[in-house]
């Protein structure tokens, strides 16, 4: 299964690693599930990590690296964009959306513009949900 997963989740899961998103990120290393997210995530979750949270540079790119994701060039998915521009109406949620589209791939998020996003042009699962379903797997 593959999933497309926003800074929210990755941000939860380094925050506390027993919540839902840090079993995902376990489920991500035990091979369950491959996550993916666009490189948009990952400049969005260098710039909480610094500015936020006082990380270095380092200690940024070391945390980033640690994580099962696979980040997604814009090249893959810059021909989804436009789709999913007609598809949502937050800005930031676009990249989410168009590299889902461009791997086939499913979501998990919080954001309620991403989980109304109907099933016929991508799922969009709540944390909880996929996790029970991971589980189930």
């Amino acid at each position: 299964m593959k999933v497309v997963v926003d800074t929210n989740i990755i941000f939860s899961a380094l925050y506390n690693y027993k919540s839902d998103a840090g079993q995902l990120m376990l489920a991500g290393i035990e091979k369950k599930i491959d996550l993916f997210a666009p490189e948009h995530v990952q400049d969005e979750l260098k710039r909480i990590l610094i500015d936020k949270l006082d990380y270095s540079m380092r200690e940024t790119n070391e945390t980033i690296k640690s994580l099962p994701i696979k980040w997604v060039d814009k090249e893959i998915y810059k021909d989804a964009e436009r789709y999913a521009e007609r598809c949502l109406k937050d800005e930031k949620d676009i990249p989410i959306l168009a590299c889902a589209l461009a791997l086939d791939a499913d979501i998990v998020s919080g954001d309620k513009h991403l989980l109304s996003v109907k099933g016929e042009v991508a799922k969009a699962w709540r944390l909880k949900e996929l996790i029970r379903k991971i589980e189930v797997i």
